[in-house]
């Protein structure tokens, strides 16, 4: 955990500028696309959006997931960010029960996995009832 942090803190930066981010986002562009300038140019500013949102996110534990994830596609990072952090807080709504203790219990550190799988346990639970 404490080198995913650290790897977390040189890609996303700590509030300071990172003078090379423009430099692997190019490299990260043009490794998916080599022959074809128009889709890198297209990868590249995405890349750079997703990184300029990533480094404003609020929550910490969210940021780290989806860094986990996908240390080194932005894009990739802000779609998880905003899925786990949409599950998190899905999650965090319910009211407690023995199918979110056991979704939480399997998946301590995915919302998205947690909210799935409560999701199957309650139907299971409304079936049985």
């Amino acid at each position: 955990m404490k080198k995913l942090l650290h790897s977390l803190s040189n890609i996303l930066g700590t509030g300071r500028k990172n003078p090379n981010i423009e430099k692997q986002m190019r490299a990260f562009a043009y490794n998916r696309y080599p022959n074809n300038q128009q889709a890198q140019d297209y990868i590249f500013s995405e890349e750079m959006n997703a990184y300029r949102q990533m480094k404003m996110v609020s929550d910490i534990e969210v940021k780290t997931i989806a860094a986990g994830k996908y240390p080194h596609d932005f894009a990739m990072q802000q779609y998880v960010y905003n899925n786990q952090l949409e599950a998190k807080r899905y999650m965090n709504e319910l009211k407690d029960s023995p199918a979110k203790q056991e979704a939480i219990r399997r998946y301590p550190h995915d919302y998205s996995t947690q909210k799935f799988i409560y999701g199957q346990l309650a139907k299971v639970t409304k079936r049985s009832a």
